[in-house]
């Protein structure tokens, strides 16, 4: 039997070279919309999204799976390589990495994570994935042999990591960017092995990690692991993520569209809704208490709060199947939230956004929810359960594009 891989490893990074690091990195690869990320990229030829949206360089008409757009990914990859805008690092380390803005900060570690305990649970998530997704993504880091985008992690408070974060973080800065919302990325490069040792024994001591944000880029990078043969030096069995404590990370809302094509009108909708529900007119909301949702149909908001209940699974509890189970389900037919193109999701404080496509008839309805606590999503990874997709939208995101981990 094989023994055990560990939990996180250093590696040999690709690095955003210094000198070009502020135009290099870019929003993660599923965030802009392809027009959105053909607008980002469209006067800056060092973009990542160069690489991780590769489509942007094609014709509009050319489909995001087709094979070109892989072929054009794995071109921009050795062009940005070539030309020194990534450079390869020649010393294990590992790499802590920080967010700042104002008061807030989130500091964190880039390594490498074991997709065997991934396999086992010790890495554990909290939704399913989309199998066009996870394809599309496989198929980029296996034509790329590398992994261009880090997946978020996640664990519960550590007062040892966080002392272990803080002596890291005060030593000379390797880089820093600032993304389009004004948060400050800054990465350091650790190289001592005694210091990057104790730094993996630290994350070795926790019982459980939990994806915060990246289960496709996860469940992609397994796929590659699991077709590859066992006898590779393990180049395979790790995947690039950043693990931060969980008390310093902001969730925000993941609200929900209902797409035109539902199949009755705005009228009809609103009766139903009111059939099931105590509708409360408002104003716009900044904010949505915890038990209630918002809804905006025929350019008004209403509120109105979910049915409670004694059910103590940690599933049934988030606000996010409640929407489900008591209006979208039983009024709507939508059941399959994975599948079903009825609806549309909206992540972040979106309610300028809902509101807009409600008005331009892009909606036929936008439902605003409290956000999911972060305990909460990690109660439903220890219990072994799945959210609904889309339940968590993590902010500020960490950039792709400052370092990479090639196979």
């Amino acid at each position: 039997m094989s023994p055990v891989k560990k939990l996180c490893k250093p590696f040999k990074a690709l690095l955003a070279n210094p000198m070009y690091a502020q135009s290099i990195v870019s929003p993660p690869y599923d965030v802009p919309t392809r027009q959105e990320a053909k607008a980002l990229a469209m006067n800056n030829p060092h973009s990542f999204l160069h690489i991780t949206r590769s489509e942007i360089n094609l014709d509009d008409g050319v489909k995001d799976n087709d094979e070109r757009v892989y072929a054009q990914s794995k071109i921009q990859f050795e062009k940005a390589i070539q030309t020194k805008l990534l450079l390869h690092e020649q010393t294990l380390g590992v790499y802590p990495y920080q967010i700042a803005k104002g008061t807030f900060t989130q500091t964190g570690i880039i390594a490498l994570f074991s997709l065997e305990a991934y396999r086992m649970g010790r890495i554990a998530k909290h939704e399913l994935i989309k199998p066009d997704k996870e394809k599309d993504r496989a198929i980029q880091l296996n034509t790329l042999q590398a992994q261009p985008s880090p997946v978020l992690l996640t664990v519960p408070t550590d007062k040892a990591f966080n002392r272990l974060l803080n002596s890291c973080v005060a030593k000379p800065l390797s880089l820093e960017v600032v993304d389009s919302e004004g948060y400050f990325h800054r990465l350091w490069k650790i190289t001592d092995s005694d210091l990057v040792q104790t730094i993996c024994l630290q994350i070795e001591s926790c019982n459980q990690l939990f994806i915060a944000d990246g289960h496709h880029r996860t469940s992609a990078a397994n796929n590659i692991s699991e077709h590859h043969s066992p006898i590779h030096n393990d180049r395979f069995d790790y995947f690039l993520a950043g693990l931060f404590p969980a008390e310093e990370m902001i969730i925000q809302e993941y609200n929900r569209g209902i797409l035109p094509n539902l199949g009755i009108s705005a009228e009809q909708l609103l009766a139903s809704l009111q059939s099931v529900v105590a509708l409360t007119a408002c104003e716009k909301p900044k904010f949505i208490n915890p038990g209630h949702c918002a809804v905006c149909i025929l350019n008004r908001w209403y509120i109105f709060s979910f049915n409670q209940s004694d059910n103590k699974n940690p599933v049934d509890s988030l606000d996010v199947s409640k929407l489900s189970q008591q209006i979208l389900s039983p009024l709507f037919g939508i059941s399959d939230l994975r599948k079903d193109t009825r609806i549309e999701f909206i992540g972040g404080k979106s309610f300028d956004l809902i509101e807009a496509k409600v008005r331009n008839a892009e909606l036929l309805a936008g439902f605003a929810l409290h956000p999911t606590p972060i305990h909460s999503m990690i109660e439903v990874s220890r219990a072994g359960e799945l959210m609904p997709p889309k339940s968590t939208w993590f902010t500020p995101k960490l950039l792709d594009g400052l370092l990479v981990h090639c196979y």
